[in-house]
């Protein structure tokens, strides 16, 4: 049975579990405090602004039977792991329909995929389904909290398309900060490497959405010279995703990356092709 521990420090997280704790439901709570170093405080019932104001915490992780959430008390917002129009895009993907990140990463059958800036994973979603069975993708992301809701999400998302399963359970979602990961990477690594970091701007239709993100993410700005460093890293090409009315920055622009966009889309997919990136 879960018993209080030490209690946490303020402002940090702490995991707790639905009302109905099953064994198994323990069992999990218990594990990710291990791998995340939490503290575990028993739900005994209580509603979360109990919880938030008797431990001093602005957030909680909690564990339910269906899967994890973030649970944030201000400003209140909540993250569970869901495909999203990852769903949709896969299924114009799929019918051969265009799609500008399949188009500017050029992915193809057994390529090895590199994604820097995972959030929801919903383009190594993508990404998992143009590589396909003999290809692989790897997705970092630098909030360990949010890093683990995405990963278990990734595993047990309840869907019956058979295709978007398939996919989910074919992205190996690791805690990493890129910068750090890139520069521990040997040249040519990756066929692909992909960035799609926060801007400023936040798009019409996009606002809520990404909120969670926005949350519990990480909002530094793109590292210039981390993509530059995964230049040697990708076989072929490295694409940054980025709002049209945000350039990039000076030492990128200078590289005369192509761009890949609609007329009115707001959106730029910048590819830089790699030495061998002819290949």
């Amino acid at each position: 049975m879960l018993t209080q521990e030490r209690l946490p420090p303020i402002h940090s997280i702490l995991i707790t579990t639905q009302v109905k704790v099953t064994p198994e439901i323990e069992a999990s709570a218990r594990a990710a405090a291990s791998e995340l170093n939490l503290t575990i405080m028993p739900r005994n019932k209580r509603p979360f602004d109990e919880i938030y104001e008797q431990y001093n915490v602005n957030r909680v992780l909690v564990a339910y039977e269906s899967g994890w959430q973030i649970r944030q008390k201000s400003p209140s917002i909540n993250y569970s792991y869901h495909p999203n129009m990852a769903m949709v895009r896969l299924h114009n993907i799929a019918g051969g329909q265009r799609d500008l990140f399949a188009e500017a990463t050029g992915l193809r059958e057994g390529d090895q995929h590199l994604d820097c800036t995972a959030g929801f994973a919903a383009e190594a979603t993508l990404a998992a389904h143009l590589v396909g069975s003999t290809g692989h993708v790897t997705a970092l992301e630098s909030d360990r909290v949010l890093a683990f809701v995405t990963r278990e999400g990734l595993k047990t998302f309840q869907t019956n398309n058979k295709l978007l399963k398939k996919n989910l359970l074919e992205i190996q979602l690791l805690h990493a900060d890129y910068s750090t990961f890139l520069n521990q990477c040997a040249t040519n690594s990756f066929d692909v490497v992909y960035f799609d970091p926060f801007f400023d701007e936040r798009l019409w239709g996009s606002q809520h959405s990404l909120d969670p993100l926005r949350a519990f993410g990480e909002l530094a700005p793109l590292d210039a010279q981390a993509v530059v460093r995964a230049i040697g890293v990708a076989r072929r090409r490295v694409v940054v995703k980025h709002p049209w009315k945000e350039p990039l920055p000076e030492s990128l622009r200078s590289l005369s990356p192509a761009r890949i966009e609609t007329r009115k889309g707001r959106l730029v997919y910048s590819v830089f092709e790699s030495a061998d990136g002819a290949a």
